[in-house]
């Protein structure tokens, strides 16, 4: 990429065009190709063709040229001009019209399909346009001809042939190895054990191994100790039966005959195609490795258990295998250990009436005192938000056996964030002896019945307890549900997965009682609206109360 020298200057074309500014990013896209002579001519091959990209910008006349780079073409590409980076501004292009007169500009109606660009030397030819560029020339009144050939490059051609000839396959190639492209980094992963807690001071092994499908080598490695893994097999390709150390040469993919050299010259074989004296031996493949299949190590037996997604998606495949279910293995020393503290649970000291019994709690778990943990996603969802206030009132009475709080009615608010209950008076009889306010401050209240000096968790109540028609008994007061605001109406079918049960209750205790009770209550909107529209339906029948043989006028 070369840089453009001088100033950019205003286009007469384009500012006859007026354009809005929405257009001032519009880029015209061209195609096109230069060519250039070859240093070395040869025979069918003189010249090079470089298909290039041709930007040309709207808002300032600049215009930018690209070329794609192609693999193995041995030649410069990139950019031949852009926008500065240097100088931080636009640069225009000027052509040269042989005239000797001033140059000029290119401007947007020298751009199009046919028409040649010098620039700096290099004539680049217009053979295409994309579909925008073809729709906004058009509508300017600019006609635009039908794409051109580009014409073929002989290198190119060259190239085609030479890369188009298959390989030679050498005699005696693994069959493994052809597949190596396309299998490259792709692996088998499973998960094995190696048991070997019959010798003295043996345990059991937790294993990885790997089956690299672009050769057939396996890795096997201890992940016994989540802290510490370390190879057990390295890389290799892992025999079926063991034998003994192989003899240099035994396991190559090739028998060498009449090996001929003597250092002044290059060396020359000959591949042997019968394989003579070469020992067969088996080694194992995908196919010998599924769920449930022991792979002897070198006299150590290796038992698949389980395996990963793209193993199980692998055999699925290509061996038609759909049952992948993990195979039951032994339990380490530590599983065992874990497994026996988890039986024998750890022993809670019972609550002593001091603090609350979470803080209690705490202080049994570990040594130094901390602050209890509190459900913080329950907070986020349940908080107030807005006007949405998460709080369930419900209008209850109470029940009691002094007649000044029998039937007296109260406010039960449920706060969803944290599951805590307050109870406040909802209304104050006068000449009662009684104060209104709050009876219970906002907190978790217990469930009666409950033996709260002992080791087991409370149960506190929620908002599956809280349903029109229920009776709660809250710290010592006895209460019934009667009603509900449209709020908590409105949450329980809103969120019927959450309080079905309540919601369920609710309705049907509230099925007779609230309607009626609604209906009580507009009885004298209801009067009204029906006498107002029984005066208008008089009012345009016209008929006469006083004459009853014509009660209607046509």
């Amino acid at each position: 990429m070369f840089q453009i020298s001088g100033k950019a200057a205003p286009s007469s074309m384009l500012s006859c065009l007026n354009l809005p500014t929405r257009l001032s990013s519009t880029i015209l896209k061209f195609d096109a190709f230069w060519l250039e002579s070859a240093a070395f001519p040869e025979e069918g091959n003189r010249h090079f063709v470089h298909k290039c990209v041709v930007y040309f910008y709207l808002e300032d006349g600049t215009v930018k040229v690209v070329e794609p780079k192609i693999r193995n073409s041995g030649l410069p590409q990139g950019k031949y001009t852009s926008l500065s980076l240097v100088e931080r501004r636009r640069q225009r292009i000027q052509y040269y019209r042989g005239d000797g007169s001033t140059n000029d500009n290119y401007d947007i109606i020298d751009f199009n399909i046919g028409k040649e660009v010098d620039i700096y030397g290099r004539k680049f030819t217009l053979v295409d346009c994309d579909k925008f560029t073809r729709q906004f020339l058009n509508r300017l009144g600019i006609p635009v001809p039908d794409p051109i050939v580009i014409p073929e490059d002989p290198y190119t051609k060259k190239r085609e042939k030479i890369d188009g000839v298959p390989e030679k396959k050498r005699a005696g190639k693994a069959e493994a190895y052809d597949s190596a492209p396309k299998l490259d980094n792709r692996i088998l992963g499973f998960k094995a054990y190696w048991d070997d807690r019959e010798n003295p001071g043996g345990y059991l092994h937790l294993l990885n191994l790997i089956y690299f499908l672009s050769d057939g080598t396996i890795e096997v490695s201890d992940v016994t100790d989540p802290d510490k893994h370390y190879i057990l097999v390295k890389r290799m390709r892992l025999p079926k039966e063991y034998k003994g150390l192989s003899m240099p040469g035994e396991n190559d993919p090739m028998t060498l005959l009449n090996v001929i050299g003597d250092g002044k010259r290059p060396n020359r074989s000959i591949a042997d195609p019968l394989d003579a004296g070469r020992s067969s031996k088996e080694f194992y493949r995908d196919k010998d490795i599924t769920i449930g299949a022991v792979v002897n190590s070198f006299g150590r037996k290796f038992v698949v258990y389980d395996c990963d997604n793209f193993t199980k998606e692998y055999y699925k495949v290509k061996f038609g295998l759909d049952d992948f279910t993990p195979a039951p293995r032994p339990l380490t020393k530590e599983e065992v250990a874990l497994t026996a503290a988890k039986e024998i649970g750890l022993q809670i000291a019972p609550y002593n009436g001091f603090g609350s019994y979470e803080d209690s709690l705490r202080n049994c778990l570990t040594v130094h005192p901390s602050q209890i943990v509190k459900s913080m996603k329950q907070f986020y969802e349940k908080d107030r938000f807005g006007y949405d206030s998460k709080i369930l009132r419900f209008s209850a009475i109470m029940l009691s056996k002094d007649p000044v709080y029998h039937g007296r009615k109260y406010i039960i608010s449920y706060f969803l964030a944290d599951d805590t209950i307050n109870i406040h008076d909802g209304e104050t009889a006068p000449n009662t002896g009684v104060n209104g306010g709050m009876l219970i401050s906002r907190r978790q209240i217990l469930k009666p019945g409950q033996d709260i000096y002992s080791s087991k968790t409370p149960q506190y109540y929620d908002y599956r307890d809280l349903f029109i028609g229920n009776y709660l008994e809250l710290e010592g007061h006895s209460f019934h549900i009667v009603g509900a605001d449209e709020y908590a109406l409105h949450y329980m079918e809103t969120h019927p997965n959450e309080v079905y049960e309540a919601f369920r209750e609710g309705r049907r205790y509230m099925t007779f009682g609230h309607i009626a009770n609604w209906t009580a209550k507009n009885y004298l909107f209801w009067f009204t609206e029906i006498s107002r529209v029984v005066s208008y339906v008089i009012l345009i029948s016209g008929w006469n109360p006083q004459n009853s043989s014509n009660r209607f006028h046509t």
